[in-house]
């Protein structure tokens, strides 16, 4: 399934490349700038579906990217997130039941978990710092997540 996903990245890539020739011209560097990016494909652990971030094209410094979702067996694509921010890092849970994704849609960035069906994303962590890389327990119990420690008072007050 990796094979796939990886040969999905060079058809894209040469597909683009194609175009371009096709129109005979070089892509410019603005053109680059206004394309959709996607990231970060993870398929889930019974090969039903496969989701992956979509960065839109940057508005001045705001940047958003959603998650999608491409079920294998109807091969629908859907939209998972909506929300203005940055929505990455999607992750199945070991019974491909639920996704875990990292978003920053209310300050710093948090844990959230949707349904694998869709549904409303529901908040996991409050850390006080963004949330870093997330990884669930080989059991589906737990999710590990790296972050920063937040400041202590002393070095605050510095």
């Amino acid at each position: 399934m990796k094979k796939t996903v990886s040969t999905l990245f060079a058809l894209l890539s040469l597909a683009l490349a194609c175009a371009a020739q096709e129109a005979n011209a070089p892509i410019k560097p603005e053109q680059v700038l206004g394309l959709r990016g996607m990231r970060d494909v993870q398929i889930s652990p019974d090969g039903g579906r496969v989701a992956f971030t979509v960065t839109e094209p940057p508005k001045g410094n705001a940047y958003d990217s959603d998650v999608w979702v491409f079920n294998t067996r109807t091969r629908e694509l859907r939209r998972y997130t909506t929300a203005p921010k940055t929505d990455a890092q999607p992750r199945w849970s070991p019974d491909s039941r639920t996704l875990a994704f990292v978003s920053n849609r209310d300050g710093a960035a948090q844990i959230y978990l949707l349904p694998a069906d869709g549904g409303e994303a529901t908040k996991l962590t409050e850390s006080k710092t963004d949330v870093g890389s997330i990884a669930w327990s080989p059991d589906g119990k737990r999710i590990a997540y790296a972050a920063t420690d937040a400041p202590t008072d002393e070095e605050t007050k510095k």
